[in-house]
């Protein structure tokens, strides 16, 4: 997972339960021309 920049925790509690976590990183597309135009419009 560290690999793509994420990582992964798990958290245990006996009689309570078990909580895991995931994080992963926000990547954004590139924005072709004219793209940006169109967006705005809507």
């Amino acid at each position: 997972m560290q690999e793509a920049g994420g990582a992964v925790g798990v958290l245990s509690t006996p009689g309570q339960g078990t909580r895991v976590t995931i994080r992963l990183p926000v990547i954004e597309a590139p924005v072709e021309a004219g793209e940006d135009a169109d967006l705005a419009r809507s």
